[in-house]
């Protein structure tokens, strides 16, 4: 069972003026939690994170440095 504070599962079921489907809702965060735990999620995650780090690099290379 989904146990997020945030979004939780039991509060769909005691809400009755919820537009939100909780089997729905159960399934959508089951495939979130499945794709955010997959080895190739993080590994884009971290590859992000590489092309950020060098495109700053390539960006601020060479250039004069500012002392205040």
């Amino acid at each position: 069972m989904f146990t997020n504070k945030l979004f939780s599962f039991k509060m769909f079921q005691k809400c009755s003026k919820c537009v939100y489907d909780a089997d729905i809702w159960q399934r959508f965060c089951g495939l979130m939690k499945r794709c955010v735990d997959s080895n190739i999620f993080q590994r884009g995650i971290l590859v992000a994170i590489l092309i950020n780090t060098l495109s700053m690099g390539i960006e601020h290379h060479n250039q004069v440095a500012y002392h205040f």
